[in-house]
C-alpha cells in the first residue's frame, strides 16, 4: 500500500471568491456534476446548505498557521465517495485507490482477492451495513499515482478534525 503526501485545499470560499482566514468556519461539499465529482468550500455566511447533488457534506476550520495537521473528510463521505467512483467507467482507477485508502484506515475489510473473468478483483465489505464491493485490480504508473493523489487531496481531505 502507497503513502500519499496530501496536499490542503485552496481555502477560497465557492460562492464569494474570498479567502478563507486561519481560525475561520467554513463548509465543504463534493458535487457530482455531469460524472464529475468536485469539492467546494463555502464561507459560513454564503453556506445555504448542500448542493442537491452533493455526495457529502462537511464542516471545518481553517487552520492557525501553527497547524499543520490534514485530516480525512468524514467516513461516511469518505464511503458515498468510493460508491460515486465505482459508478462511473472513467473512475475506475480512482475507485481502486480509495478502496486501497478505505482498506487501509479499517473502514472497508478486504474479504478476497480474487480472478473474475479474467481480471485480478478485491472483494471489500463494509461492516457497518454489511454492503459488500467487487473492485477491479488496477496497474498504475507513479504518474497516474500522482494524478488520482492530487484528486483525492483535493475532494477528501481538511484541515481540522471531522466534528
Amino acid at each position: 500500500m502507497m503513502d500519499f503526501q496530501i496536499k490542503r485545499t485552496g481555502r477560497r470560499c465557492h460562492a464569494t471568491e474570498r479567502e478563507l482566514k486561519p481560525g475561520e468556519e467554513f463548509f465543504s461539499d463534493l458535487v457530482k456534476n455531469k460524472g464529475e465529482l468536485r469539492r467546494r468550500d463555502f464561507c459560513s455566511e454564503a453556506w445555504e446548505g448542500p448542493h442537491v447533488n452533493s455526495i457529502g457534506w462537511w464542516r471545518s476550520t481553517i487552520p492557525k498557521i501553527d497547524g499543520g495537521r490534514v485530516y480525512w473528510a468524514p467516513r461516511e463521505v469518505l464511503l458515498s465517495y468510493f460508491e460515486s467512483l465505482q459508478q462511473n467507467e472513467k473512475y475506475k482507477s480512482t475507485a481502486y485507490v480509495m478502496a486501497l485508502v478505505l482498506v487501509r484506515k479499517r473502514i472497508l475489510k478486504l474479504v478476497d482477492s480474487a480472478k473474475k473473468d479474467g481480471a485480478e478483483v478485491l472483494e471489500v465489505r463494509y461492516g457497518k451495513e454489511d454492503k459488500t464491493y467487487i473492485v477491479p485490480v488496477i496497474e498504475l504508473s507513479h504518474d497516474e499515482m500522482n494524478e488520482i493523489q492530487q484528486e483525492l487531496a483535493q475532494q477528501l481531505f481538511m484541515d481540522h478534525p471531522p466534528e
